[in-house]
């Protein structure tokens, strides 16, 4: 709290009266998560003078395609304006929020397409990048440790998927399910909804095995 409230200070914009500093958290190995994707939330604190720095308030966000769509329309149609110093989003009928819908990466016009491409490769180098880079810091996360020992329906560790059936009779227990095997099942489905499965999943492997051969080999 007293952090993300220090760096709403730093970032403040006294033309507008605004701290657009926005604090995530994102939870990747807490065990209680009912998928593999991990759990974000996004927050700022509203400053109410007292010493614990204020009051936490969820924050509600869209994301944009570059360039921007005209007055900042968001993809469910909601409209974003400032206006005396207040961020303000109007709420568009409910059929205009049931019919938009996100437009798909090949949908896109051939230069935006491959900027996002562009972006998702140049993603994956820093994230290899940055393995190598922590590779001997005795902090880094056990990605070899289980994150659930069991998992529900017997899924088991193999494949992107997952399975959700029954174990079969008399077949081996599934080996548990290891932080870095949740972590790239997360990313992944992350990332198909926006680019396709021949796009992600190489690049996705790619990293995967710097991991395990640059991280955890060194374990």
């Amino acid at each position: 709290m007293q952090n993300q409230t220090n760096y709403q200070y730093l970032f403040h914009d006294p033309s507008v009266n605004l701290m657009p500093f926005v604090g995530m958290i994102v939870s990747p190995y807490d065990t209680r998560l009912s998928s593999f994707s991990s759990n974000i939330n996004t927050f700022y604190v509203e400053p109410n003078g007292s010493a614990a720095g204020g009051t936490p308030k969820r924050v509600s966000y869209c994301t944009h395609s570059l360039p921007p769509p005209p007055s900042h329309s968001c993809p469910n149609g909601e409209v974003a304006a400032v206006a005396n110093g207040k961020l303000t989003v109007e709420l568009p009928a409910q059929s205009a929020v049931a019919a938009a819908r996100r437009t798909p990466l090949m949908e896109l016009p051939p230069d935006t397409r491959r900027y996002w491409e562009e972006q998702l490769r140049t993603t994956c180098r820093t994230l290899c990048a940055l393995v190598h880079y922590y590779k001997n810091d005795r902090r880094r996360t056990q990605l070899k440790a289980a994150w659930r020992k069991k998992l529900k329906g017997g899924g088991g560790s193999g494949g992107s998927g997952g399975s959700n059936s029954k174990q079969a009779a008399g077949a081996a227990p599934a080996p548990p399910c290891s932080k870095l095997q949740k972590l790239a099942r997360s990313v992944r489905g992350r990332l198909v909804e926006a680019f396709s499965q021949e796009r992600v999943d190489p690049l996705l492997a790619a990293v995967v095995e710097c991991i395990e051969t640059t991280w955890i080999g060194k374990a």
